[in-house]
């Protein structure tokens, strides 16, 4: 149970992290062409 419990853990703070690097992305190539 307690494997189960970590596995369910891990995936959640792996979403929040993916959707975190997903919209920095697209955030730091804006920011640049707007100081250009």
């Amino acid at each position: 149970k307690l494997g189960k419990r970590k596995a369910a853990v891990k995936p959640s703070k792996n979403s929040k992290r993916a959707e975190k690097k997903k919209k920095l992305p697209r955030k730091i190539p804006i920011s640049p062409r707007d100081l250009l």
